[in-house]
């Protein structure tokens, strides 16, 4: 299924989050002197994440038949 403008959209939010994330784990650690377990695995998992829809976003935007077409009209497309 070609999802690119969501793939998109998603990449955006994963990047802001992680943006995010390092201003909480700044505050956390050099003004709060803490390190809380939680957290920090939240940090790995948005990581994780904005890693994995990295990749399918490039693999994605390989495919010329990807874009602006709903995944019916691509599948049609094939067909023919």
């Amino acid at each position: 299924m070609c999802t690119l403008g969501t793939t998109k959209v998603m990449l955006v939010l994963a990047a802001v989050s992680n943006l995010f994330n390092i201003y909480l784990a700044y505050i956390l650690y050099f003004i709060l002197y803490n390190l809380c377990v939680v957290c920090v695995a939240t940090y790995g998992v948005n990581i994780v994440n904005l890693v994995l829809i990295t990749v399918k976003f490039r693999r994605l935007s390989r495919h010329k038949d990807c874009g602006s077409q709903s995944p019916t009209k691509a599948a049609s497309k094939k067909r023919a």
